[in-house]
């Protein structure tokens, strides 16, 4: 009788087959992990448009007078801050969603429950209290010259704290909501340094693709920005404890500043 031949992979032809998946794995990764950021930064670019559009209802409700963007209890007669207030770290502010949604506490509340479009879905804080661990609520903050106040950087005149939007000579040019890094958003105003060569005192996130943040402007839109120097500090018990000031870049500082007022000196 005729003897039959086993079929089968020889070693060789196996690991020609290992070698060529691997190849294909190393050209699709990078692939898809682009893709990936690219969709995750189009998601976050959809959050600030319907905070814009969130900024602009409250103007229509308020005569055109902006809501209130300060450290932290407004002054009397002036509103309630667009959410609630707070410094850096686990505190109400960005773990209690009463914070952005109850509207006895956060003036933006009547006009946005979805407590999702405050945070860049790119973002992956999350705070540990015992067992329980808490995500961060809130990645942007709001330019601090849209009725902001004096705080890290007084404004030098002719700057000053616009009020209304009658008071918008470039909405097209005028930023309103920044991504904010992790680690050094605290209050609600992104506070705008007076000069190209200062520190900030929280640094714009750069949370697509490690080099990347979103704005918003005053008109509507929303835009993605490549800072020339990107802040990407991780976390330990030092920085935790004071995460401020922020080492700058003269031209990131430049960008934000032409954006920050129609008055800005260079």
């Amino acid at each position: 009788m005729p003897s039959r031949r086993r079929s089968g992979f020889t070693l060789i032809e196996l690991l020609v087959v290992i070698a060529i998946i691997a190849i294909l794995a190393g050209m699709l990764l990078p692939a898809l992990s682009k893709a990936k950021g690219q969709a995750l930064q189009t998601h976050c670019i959809s959050n600030h448009k319907q905070l814009a559009l969130t900024f602009t209802l409250y103007q229509e409700d308020f005569n055109g007078g902006l809501p209130s963007n300060v450290r932290g209890a407004p002054p009397t007669g002036s509103g309630l801050n667009w959410v609630e207030s707070t410094v850096h770290g686990m505190t109400s502010g960005f773990t209690d969603t009463n914070a952005l949604i109850d509207p006895k506490r956060a003036g933006f509340a009547p006009y946005l429950k979805s407590i999702g479009v405050y945070k860049c879905p790119a973002e992956r804080t999350v705070y540990t209290s015992g067992a329980r661990r808490i995500p961060k609520l809130r990645s942007y903050s709001i330019n601090d010259y849209l009725n902001g106040g004096v705080q890290q950087f007084a404004p030098i005149p002719p700057v000053t704290f616009y009020k209304r939007t009658s008071e918008f000579a470039k909405p097209a040019e005028l930023f309103v909501f920044i991504d904010v890094e992790p680690l050094s958003i605290c209050y609600t105003p992104f506070e705008i340094p007076t000069s190209n060569t200062q520190t900030y005192f929280t640094a714009p996130a750069a949370l697509h693709n490690r080099r990347n943040g979103v704005l918003s402007f005053a008109d509507g839109h929303s835009e993605s920005h490549r800072w020339r120097r990107p802040v990407l500090r991780t976390t330990t018990s030092s920085l935790t404890s004071n995460p401020h000031p922020v080492t700058s870049d003269p031209q990131d500082l430049r960008f934000i500043r032409s954006r920050a007022h129609h008055l800005m000196p260079p």
